[in-house]
């Protein structure tokens, strides 16, 4: 799952979380490139954070790629490893 924006927040969280409910309906895997991101907000991290507590609870798995530095430090604010 490719974001193609340098920023993504509450504005998009509902397209970002629609996205990637529907990749890992679809898969055991989802890789989510943060590769063009600088930055994201609060609403993007509890998506991921609650999507991955759903995915292993079903044995699915969420990947990241590409995740800049300053990514790294507000996911890891938020209690999400990298």
């Amino acid at each position: 799952m490719e974001i193609d924006s340098d920023f993504i927040g509450v504005k998009q969280v509902k397209k970002f979380y629609d996205d990637f409910v529907r990749e890992l309906d679809a898969a055991d895997e989802v890789m989510i490139d943060f590769s063009r991101v600088k930055r994201v907000d609060l609403s993007i991290v509890q998506v991921i954070i609650a999507a991955g507590r759903e995915a292993r609870g079903s044995g699915k798995m969420i990947k990241l790629k590409g995740v800049s530095d300053t990514i790294k430090k507000q996911m890891h604010i938020c209690g999400l490893k990298t």
